[in-house]
């Protein structure tokens, strides 16, 4: 068992010494985003490495040391796979922490951009308007969504997306977006649309990657369920 865990410590900290200087989201061990951080140089001793703090003014006073945290790296310049490592807040500092890896996960997805199947409502308005369209959700990525709507869209139309809730007991989003493309007409006049995320406020951003990375964590936890 003590050469199992051995051998996990040492794949974590042999991850983020190859990946120093990538960005990556930290989340308690309840998947709860605390910040967006960079992978900084492993100690002397090579058992703990320093966390950065990526945006923001200093650490949420909430992490403190022993607390059990996860960093999850997305992977986005042309390749398909994210991170989780897992590990302990050794030491806190205003605008840093250190942590020891205790484990690695990486995920191979079929796309660039993993997808979550995602059933919910949202409300999309047209640049210029002040009429909302009531849609279905239908999945969604780090790169745009997928809804369906009653409505005819042209591609190339500038929308906003509000009132988006992904996880229970978590934020309502509201982010920009453009029609890609129509990809289809469901039963009962329903269109479907793939939509492209514009530009969005830096938070906003973080907040949509922690609820997706979330998401993802929660469906890979189930399907590793036995029935």
């Amino acid at each position: 068992m003590n050469g199992e865990a051995n051998g996990a410590e040492e794949k974590s900290r042999l991850f983020v010494y190859e990946n120093q200087g990538m960005d990556m989201e930290v989340l308690s061990e309840e998947n709860e985003y605390l910040f967006s951080g960079v992978i900084g140089k492993p100690t002397s001793s090579g058992k703990e490495v320093r966390i950065e703090l990526r945006r923001g003014d200093e650490i949420p006073v909430s992490i403190q040391e022993k607390d059990r945290i996860k960093l999850v790296t997305d992977k986005r310049a042309g390749s398909n796979q994210i991170a989780v490592v897992n590990g302990t807040v050794t030491e806190c500092g205003k605008t840093f922490i250190y942590m020891a890896p205790e484990g690695a996960e990486q995920y191979t997805e079929g796309r660039k951009h993993f997808r979550i199947w995602v059933k919910g409502e949202c409300l999309v308005r047209r640049d210029g308007s002040q009429e909302d369209d009531l849609c279905h959700t239908a999945d969604i990525s780090l790169t745009g969504i997928r809804i369906l709507s009653r409505q005819e869209y042209e591609p190339g139309e500038k929308i906003t997306i509000r009132g988006l809730k992904l996880i229970e007991n978590g934020k309502i989003h509201t982010f920009p977006a453009e029609i890609v493309r129509k990809a289809g007409e469901e039963k009962g006049g329903w269109n479907t649309y793939g939509c492209a995320f514009r530009e969005m406020p830096v938070r906003a951003e973080d907040m949509l990657c922690h609820d997706i990375f979330a998401l993802e964590l929660d469906r890979r936890r189930k399907k590793g369920r036995p029935n």
